[in-house]
């Protein structure tokens, strides 16, 4: 696949070496790059039609969110967390969540609440349908649209970073048997606290409902749940039952339906994550790709004397 030409705009583009780190997260995303897995550089810049230099920029911010791991002499490997990973980073982000709620509510104003208002409902309707993808999705966007109000640049860029580690596993939470309406009731008293305006008790909920989270993931593993592995989210009409046996590898025993509710237009809010372009928020589902290439310039003195 090569990389194909940007349309040209008045805009600033991008580093290159962002465009492909987000090329290579988004392949880590949907497993393509599996956990483990040492990553083929020199196959990967072929494909991509780049050289080597913007991949080992892109891989180095890779390994600042914690997404590869580079060994110094062997190359780069995806970054394979363990349950004792998960169970150390979920206090961490329970911390930094509920921060970002306390923040929010002093921040925020009545169309940020509107806007939580309309994530929550899509969220709601899509438990009473058990569409879990799609109510991980709009729980996923609630989540950061909290950080987004919380308006402390820091914060949310730590909290981002930590996003993106847990992003492969945390929706799996979801399978285990109960889960989804525990975290839905949880999500109703979060709204409740934002309507209040009230900033220490929307702490204390976010708090409890990340530890939540970590402590149902724990569950899964224990019901005979993978990590590292594919765990499709259950669409149109699916429940949550447990892990099961799924063409010999265990995950999180559903099949993704084709389709999925579209989040309603005007919902998404601006990230301030300063590796994110304006208007854009990173959502559970995986994005296309727009894939480029760079005209190599053939330099005089690189072209091989008359002779040889």
């Amino acid at each position: 696949m090569a990389i194909a030409p940007a349309p040209r705009s008045s805009k600033k583009r991008a580093p290159l070496y962002e465009e492909v780190a987000e090329h290579v997260r988004e392949r880590i995303y949907d497993y393509r790059l599996p956990p483990g897995e040492w990553i083929d550089e020199p196959a990967l810049c072929e494909e991509l039609g780049i050289s080597r230099t913007p991949l080992r920029e892109a891989l180095k911010l890779l390994a600042a969110e914690g997404l590869v791991q580079i060994d110094a002499g062997r190359g780069a490997r995806v970054t394979r967390l363990t349950l004792e990973d998960l169970n150390q980073l979920f206090p961490v982000m329970a911390m930094l969540e509920g921060r970002c709620a306390h923040e929010a509510v002093k921040h925020i104003d009545d169309a940020g609440v509107a806007q939580l208002e309309a994530l929550h409902a899509a969220m709601d309707a899509a438990a009473a349908d058990g569409n879990i993808a799609d109510y991980y999705r709009n729980n996923y966007l609630i989540h950061e649209t909290v950080q987004h109000y919380a308006g402390n640049p820091w914060l949310i860029r730590i909290t981002h970073d930590l996003h993106r580690i847990l992003k492969m596993h945390r929706g799996r939470q979801l399978l285990t048997p109960g889960r989804t309406a525990q975290s839905l009731a949880e999500h109703r008293e979060l709204m409740e606290c934002f309507r209040r305006r009230d900033a220490e008790a929307a702490e204390r909920t976010m708090e409890r409902h990340l530890l939540s989270q970590g402590q149902a993931l724990a569950a899964y593993v224990a019901a005979g749940g993978l990590l590292n592995v594919p765990a499709p989210l259950p669409t149109e009409g699916g429940r949550a039952t447990g892990p099961a046996q799924v063409g010999g590898v265990m995950s999180g025993g559903f099949r993704a339906g084709p389709t999925a509710r579209a989040i309603p237009a005007g919902l998404l809010p601006r990230s301030s994550h300063p590796a994110l372009p304006p208007n854009r928020c990173v959502a559970p589902a995986v994005r296309p790709t727009t894939v480029w290439r760079r005209r190599r310039r053939r330099w005089p003195w690189s072209r091989p004397a008359p002779g040889r």
